[in-house]
């Protein structure tokens, strides 16, 4: 068999996308194709396809979502890998090399500076092969505050758990950070409908103190999370006496447990001791059994985490790989996670 590889026109070609999608990769979220690329100056997405020459039939699909990334005060745009799928019966003759060599190298023409991705387990050697280099461990951690971490699940046995998982919870509670945490009088809990202008406030002030972090203005964060059709994130913040943002969490609660998805803090003093305080003692109020978060980068705030009472989820690492041609220091900055937020 032999393959085409082209750009797709992400509206001509939307059905040919999709399909390959929901076939390959179950569970495909309804509406996120439009959500992931309709958003004007915010970000975007690009998209190759595979063709099958004999009858013209797309049977694989790759593609970079785009966003901002500051990088030593240089604001670059980078291609996060996704929607990587090929129809089972074409995997072993190419298009699927194919199509990640072509989009590598039309990187400079989509005017990409550099690109990473999260492969799962069968893709892993051949982002490899192309080149990718592995940047680190994307790593769970979780904070249990209740014996009931889970949905179902219970860190105690079963005949134990339904007697005495209330002993287990106080002795959690007391064992906990936050326990022994004081709220200081300037500071206030607030949780907001939407990402305002204290939001791009707090980006200013954090972005110079980070050699590596994503753009967090308020509309990406608006697109980002706001604008998600699959999932309702939450947003919990403190604030100053002012009224300005310290720092803030982005999350979403599922199976009882409250999954982090962003966090933002200013660094320069115990900011994010007091937000993980203030967030730890919401959840346990609000029957959360545990909160989980992923998090690639430097070890002092690995250490800090583990300080306030997660612990890394050794059995569910994933790495991430990164592709770059820059010229020094860019490449070696890039290769290097203590670098990464």
């Amino acid at each position: 068999m032999t393959y085409s590889i082209i750009k797709a026109d992400l509206v001509l070609d939307r059905d040919h996308i999709l399909s390959v999608l929901e076939r390959n990769l179950p569970g495909y979220p309804e509406g996120r194709y439009e959500w992931n690329y309709q958003n004007g100056s915010k970000t975007g997405a690009v998209y190759y396809l595979a063709k099958e020459n004999t009858y013209g039939e797309v049977v694989g699909t790759c593609a970079l979502f785009l966003r901002k990334i500051l990088v030593k005060g240089n604001i670059l745009t980078v291609g996060i890998a996704g929607d990587f799928a090929v129809d089972k019966k074409h995997r072993t003759f190419g298009p699927a090399m194919m199509m990640q060599k072509t989009m590598l190298s039309n990187l400079k023409t989509e005017n990409i500076d550099f690109c990473y991705g999260i492969a799962n387990k069968s893709a892993v050697s051949l982002i490899l092969k192309v080149g990718y280099k592995e940047l680190g461990e994307y790593s769970r951690f979780v904070k249990i505050i209740r014996a009931d971490y889970k949905e179902n699940k219970n860190i105690l046995p079963a005949p134990l758990s339904s007697t005495i998982s209330w002993a287990a919870d106080f002795a959690i509670k007391i064992l906990s950070k936050e326990s022994r945490y004081k709220r200081p009088q300037s500071v206030n809990i607030v949780e907001p409908e939407n990402f305002d202008s204290r939001f791009d406030a707090l980006w200013s002030i954090v972005s110079n103190q980070l050699d590596i972090i994503g753009v967090r203005s308020s509309d990406f964060l608006e697109w980002r999370y706001r604008g998600s059709s699959h999932k309702s994130y939450k947003i919990f913040s403190i604030t100053n006496g002012d009224g300005n943002l310290l720092g803030y969490i982005v999350y979403y609660i599922r199976e009882c447990v409250a999954y982090i998805a962003d966090m933002l803090f200013d660094g320069m003093d115990n900011t994010l001791e007091i937000l993980l305080s203030e967030f730890s003692i919401k959840m346990r109020h609000k029957d959360v059994g545990s909160i989980s978060i992923r998090y690639l980068g430097s070890k002092k705030l690995e250490a800090r985490l583990k300080g306030f009472n997660f612990f890394k989820d050794k059995k569910n690492n994933i790495k991430v790989q990164i592709y770059s041609d820059l010229l020094p220091p860019f490449a070696s900055i890039l290769l290097d996670k203590e670098n990464w937020y």
